[in-house]
């Protein structure tokens, strides 16, 4: 990881490229693969989103080549700026000036806590989320924990209804923002949660 001076480095004295170069030397130093799951990318992906950017983002740094599906996956937070960066063979980090070099932050410059179980699973060797929820599968099926596993994920979207699109929870609630549940979860994607669909509202929470 790189530290302090390095960080501040990269969004002090980086120019910003135009977009065309920005998606050409991406694709170029990625091979024209996506750098997590190796299939033919179609998107230049801005680590830390562009918008968050004086000078537009476009850092050779802060993308990484991704087919579409990864792509999705990354815009929503699932495929994590570490992760990215790691499967891209990044070493510096590159940050709008204003977030603090010593913080980890999610494409949209929110602070975050590495999960547990990517430091856990990277001590063995397991880089890739999927294979690492496989793997968490097979502990649960073998350990004989089913049952507890489906109880807990039960609760656990009864509870978070905006991490988890819940059915019963009410389509037509109005969250904070001023608009209605459903819309903070994308119908075309198994519902996936992307924020509300009219505004910058990230996360959906109950008008008081």
């Amino acid at each position: 990881m790189p530290n302090r001076h390095n960080k501040l480095l990269c969004h002090n004295n980086d120019m910003s490229l135009s977009r065309g170069e920005f998606e050409s030397r991406v694709f170029a130093r990625d091979r024209g693969a996506c750098v997590n799951c190796k299939l033919a990318a179609v998107d230049a992906h801005h680590i830390i989103d562009r918008k968050l950017f004086e000078d537009g983002g476009y850092h050779l740094d802060n993308g990484v080549a991704l087919c579409a599906d990864c792509h999705k996956l990354a815009e929503r937070s699932q495929l994590s700026c570490q992760h990215l960066r790691q499967a891209a063979g990044i070493t510096r980090v590159i940050l709008p000036p204003g977030l603090d070099p010593d913080l980890t932050y999610d494409k949209w410059g929110n602070p975050v806590e590495e999960p547990w179980y990517l430091t856990c699973f990277s001590e063995t060797g397991v880089k890739d989320p999927g294979e690492m929820l496989a793997l968490m599968a097979e502990f649960v099926r073998t350990a004989g924990i089913e049952n507890e596993c489906i109880e807990f994920v039960a609760q656990f979207v009864a509870t978070h209804p905006e991490r988890v699109y819940n059915p019963h929870y009410g389509d037509e609630r109005l969250c904070d923002c001023g608009h209605p549940y459903y819309r903070h979860f994308d119908t075309y994607d198994s519902m996936s949660a992307i924020g509300c669909k009219y505004c910058a509202c990230q996360d959906f929470q109950a008008a008081t």
